[in-house]
């Protein structure tokens, strides 16, 4: 037997299996329709009895007692009584005191030009004992003046008041802090020689610049 024969075999089969299966359930569905239509066993000349319900009596209830709202009285806002704040203290605000400028000291020299050529008298003079201060107060305060100097001046001028800084500390150590001794002077001597060496070689330079802008 071919493989062919076999699978129409199997197909037959099925087909005659789903054609039984359906004319079963077509049967017992006839079968179960049939047995609902079957009238009851109650006589028809006998009428049948019908259980009247008594209705429920209704319940009365009580209505709530009506509340009556009483309504918010009508009060002006202009009316209503004003509470008082009382005014803060009023407190003077002391002025501060005028401020009192200080005097220029009589010391002070304000011209760049003139403080160096003072400074150059102080460190070339003969020393007499006396630990005397350089001026400094024209230098810190002209930088536009120090730096329209030339090159060569402005170096010259600048290693001298670096010398003039170490000088004034010396003064204030003997001065100030009272400890004055031979070495300090002897580092005041040193420092007020150089620094009469450097003004001396900008002199020149110093005064031709100082008659070009008068």
């Amino acid at each position: 037997m071919s493989w062919w024969q076999i699978v129409l075999i199997i197909l037959g089969s099925i087909i005659v299996g789903v054609l039984v299966g359906y004319l079963l359930y077509y049967l017992i569905v006839i079968i179960a329709a049939r047995l609902r239509k079957k009238p009851t066993d109650i006589p028809a000349n006998e009428p049948q009895a019908t259980a009247v319900v008594p209705e429920p009596p209704k319940a009365q209830v009580p209505e709530p007692p009506k509340i009556k709202i009483p309504e918010p009285s009508k009060v002006k806002v202009s009316e209503l009584p004003r509470a008082k704040v009382p005014e803060p203290p009023k407190t003077k605000i002391p002025e501060p005191p005028p401020k009192k400028v200080p005097e220029p000291s009589k010391t002070a020299v304000p011209d760049l030009f003139l403080e160096i050529e003072s400074n150059r008298r102080i460190a070339s003079q003969t020393w007499t004992g006396d630990l005397q201060s350089f001026q400094t107060q024209a230098w810190d305060n002209k930088g536009d003046e120090v730096h329209s100097l030339p090159p060569e001046v402005r170096e010259e001028l600048t290693q001298a008041y670096f010398d003039m800084s170490l000088a004034n500390s010396v003064v204030w150590l003997a001065t100030e802090m009272g400890r004055r001794s031979p070495s300090l002077d002897e580092s005041y001597l040193k420092l007020r020689s150089t620094i009469a060496d450097r003004l001396n070689r900008v002199k020149s330079p110093i005064e031709q610049l100082r008659l070009g802008q008068s």
